[in-house]
């Protein structure tokens, strides 16, 4: 578990660095304006699903992308948003897939069951970030004990 936390850490540090000449305090770089795009890894999950549905109701003017492993069916035919391949063990689809994306929702097979993102897949996610992506949400248990109280 320690190595593929650090190798997380090290994905997102390689993410970042590729995006020196933006001012990370400058909290104008966060927001995210009417025709911003958010990519949904794990829409097909339960949470995915409905953040999809809360996302493109909300009157902010996003547009939101369901990242689905089987895209033409199941879980990801009732999202009601554009419907992407998620695709993490092939570098070019998943790179097409988030190619502008302005933020990114990861929902970790952990926290959402089915339907979530494999922790292998989280980490060539992370690498294939577009350098336009200015918001990174991980939604994961990793590090989380369990205990009977």
């Amino acid at each position: 578990p320690r190595r593929r936390s650090r190798r997380l850490a090290a994905a997102a540090a390689a993410a970042a660095s590729r995006d020196s000449e933006l001012d990370f305090a400058d909290p104008r770089r966060a927001l995210l304006t009417p025709g911003s795009r958010i990519a949904v890894v794990g829409a097909e999950s339960e949470l995915g699903a409905a953040l999809c549905d809360a996302l493109a109701a909300s009157g902010e003017g996003w547009e939101v992308a369901a990242l689905c492993t089987e895209p033409e069916g199941g879980a990801a035919a009732a999202l009601g948003v554009e419907v992407r391949p998620f695709s993490p063990f092939t570098p070019s689809a998943l790179a097409r897939s988030l190619s502008d994306a302005d933020a990114v929702l990861v929902l970790s097979e952990g926290a959402c069951g089915s339907g979530g993102a494999e922790p292998k897949a989280v980490g060539r996610l992370l690498k294939a970030l577009p350098a336009r992506t200015r918001r990174l949400l991980l939604v994961s248990t990793h590090g989380v004990d369990r205990t009977n109280a």
